[in-house]
């Protein structure tokens, strides 16, 4: 948006063979923003905090990373 480029994209689900358009509205933007400060304010931690277990931890792409 900052170089007047209006971001869409799709989101596609082969499983439940279906697909979902996104655009980047100013609320998603803002959205966005926050999740990438809080990514930095993690990013210099020391130490990473530690990992919750969550019901859909086996099922994710990356329970290596956290569990192993």
């Amino acid at each position: 948006k900052e170089r007047g480029i209006d971001a869409s994209g799709v989101l596609v689900f082969p499983r439940e063979k279906k697909r979902e358009n996104l655009y980047l509205t100013p609320e998603i933007e803002k959205k966005f923003r926050r999740i990438f400060y809080e990514m930095g304010k993690i990013s210099r931690l020391k130490n990473p905090p530690r990992a919750e277990r969550k019901r859909y931890c086996k099922k994710c792409s990356y329970y290596d990373l956290c569990w192993v």
